[in-house]
């Protein structure tokens, strides 16, 4: 066979896929071409940053050889046809960080991904599985495309497709497994039989069944060793996942809904806990719905990567029919070989479907687990309401009781300041007739006092007059001095008479006047305890 025409349009490699001559009608080069360079970024490294493995498997029971390339010069070694002895060549993408393989860019460049992809005329669509992985994922695309090819007869076929894996990862459940992807190329020459292959990220388990690949005769065998890697761990997946749900759950369907929250979850965060010590009370809290929510989506993307990996099986299936209904070698050996793939396919179908009811029924759990756990949810926040509204109504009962108190004691208060208002004008009024009358008599106590006085005094002996013999009284002011006569004895004892008199009246006026501010004061306080609130 002339490997020359697989570089024809090498030297148009920067518009592939439009440089290829064998496009179908329903390849779009353009959209294909224009989506990739936007692209570029997110799925590929830098030109000077590059490491791509390339393996070769011989047709004999050799060892693969393995070599890594590194520049687009020693590419160019790869870019043909592999010779007669060889049965398999590798084209190994893998990412540039081991450290995120499922989020990080393929350790090749733009423009040697062209060039691969162009040498080998490889169909369109493998661009559709290659725009899965990059920096920006598509962890739900999958499926397969296939293409045979004729020249008169029955030359070869392209596959292409995208198969989920479940990958062990150190971590706790539900973190121990991740759910990875693997894209697979196969070109198929019958002229030789030669095969191309370009894998994206294959993990360990698969690339361990490569090393069996020089022994097979069927080159469809190859992609049964593919599916039965891809579903080597679903079973062990699947049981830790049901582990986990029965552990996080179980307290769901065996206790009573509990009303107030868990104090203590560090034990084991992802697990519904009952209240405290209370073994037959249960607590649902918000995160623990989450945590289902999420468990549940974990559930639906392992029942998805099982669906992709059916469509799969199913396409090889549909693939091996066609390839055996235009293979002009109908012999024997070849039916044989056609039922083998068949039943080795149908094995693996069966085995997904399997796969598929157990996700199918714990799926189903899983739902119905979390709708318990909203009604319980539900039950214990439409309990706390009834609490809180509860309590508010018991905070308006005391504010409405607050005011009552406070409003009786402002009109006790004001019922005081009435009575002791009219008690006060009383005592006012009363107080102005005293005084009233008080002065009266003080005006004319002062009217009287000084003749009053002046008569007292007179008639106390202190001064006289004498009277002369003569009948016929004498004039007034005459012979005045001679008559007036002045007792001094007289008036020192008025004075020691009339002072300690005057001491003793004004004694008994301040103990009579004490009394009566006491009784007073006494009288007051009475009433002031009268009506206090």
């Amino acid at each position: 066979m002339n490997t020359a025409r697989y570089a024809t349009t090498m030297l148009d490699f920067l518009t592939y896929p439009e440089c290829l001559t064998n496009l179908d009608a329903c390849d779009d080069a353009c959209f294909y071409n224009k989506r990739l360079s936007e692209r570029s970024r997110d799925l590929f490294t830098e030109p000077g940053n590059v490491s791509v493995e390339v393996e070769e498997s011989s047709t004999g029971d050799e060892k693969p050889t393995l070599a890594t390339i590194t520049n687009d010069e020693y590419l160019d070694k790869y870019l043909l046809l592999p010779p007669d002895d060889i049965g398999h060549r590798f084209f190994i993408l893998k990412p540039s960080n081991t450290a995120i393989t499922s989020q990080c860019e393929l350790h090749i460049s733009e423009a040697m991904i062209r060039r691969l992809l162009t040498a080998f005329k490889v169909m369109p669509a493998f661009l559709d599985f290659l725009h899965a992985f990059g920096t920006n994922p598509d962890r739900s695309f999958g499926g397969c495309k296939q293409k045979i090819h004729f020249s008169g007869r029955l030359s070869g076929y392209e596959v292409c497709y995208n198969f989920k894996s479940a990958v062990p990862r150190k971590g706790k459940p539900p973190h121990n497994w991740s759910i990875r992807q693997t894209a697979v190329y196969q070109k198929f020459v019958y002229d030789g039989g030669k095969n191309i292959w370009i894998l994206v990220q294959p993990e360990t388990h698969v690339r361990e069944r490569m090393s069996s690949f020089g022994k097979r005769s069927n080159p469809l065998e190859h992609h049964i060793l593919f599916m039965s890697a891809a579903a080597a761990n679903w079973r062990a997946y699947f049981n830790d996942l049901e582990t986990l749900f029965l552990d996080m759950t179980i307290n769901a369907v065996e206790k009573s809904v509990g009303t107030k929250l868990a104090d203590d979850l560090s034990q084991h965060p992802h697990r519904i806990r009952g209240a405290g010590d209370a073994a037959d009370s249960l607590i649902v809290e918000f995160r623990n719905v989450q945590i289902l929510q999420k468990f549940e989506e974990r559930v639906q993307m392992f029942k998805t990567a099982l669906e992709i990996n059916e469509d799969i099986i199913t396409s090889l299936k549909a693939l091996n029919s066609d390839l055996w209904e235009f293979t002009s070698n109908k012999d024997l050996d070849g039916k044989i070989a056609w039922c083998h793939i068949n039943t080795s396919l149908e094995q693996l179908l069966a085995d997904i479907l399997r796969h598929k009811r157990n996700v199918d029924c714990l799926l189903t759990q899983v739902q119905g687990r979390s709708r318990l756990l909203h009604n319980a949810l539900d039950y214990q926040t439409q309990f706390e309401v009834a609490k809180i509204e509860q309590d508010r109504e018991q905070r308006r009962h005391e504010e409405r009781v607050e005011r009552d108190r406070e409003r009786i004691a402002l009109e006790n208060e004001r019922l005081i300041t009435k009575i002791r208002r009219e008690k006060t004008f009383k005592m006012s009024e009363k107080t102005v007739q005293d005084t009233i009358g008080v002065k009266i008599m003080t005006i004319v106590a002062l009217i009287y006092l000084p003749s009053t006085f002046v008569a007292t005094f007179l008639q106390a002996g202190i001064i006289t007059f004498k009277r002369d013999d003569n009948t016929v009284p004498a004039l007034p002011g005459l012979q005045f001095k001679q008559r007036l006569q002045y007792s001094r004895e007289s008036l020192i004892f008025f004075f020691i008479i009339a002072i300690p008199l005057t001491v003793l009246t004004l004694g008994v006026w301040y103990t009579l006047d004490k009394q009566y501010q006491k009784r007073l004061k006494k009288m007051q306080q009475e009433d002031d305890s009268m009506f206090k609130p």
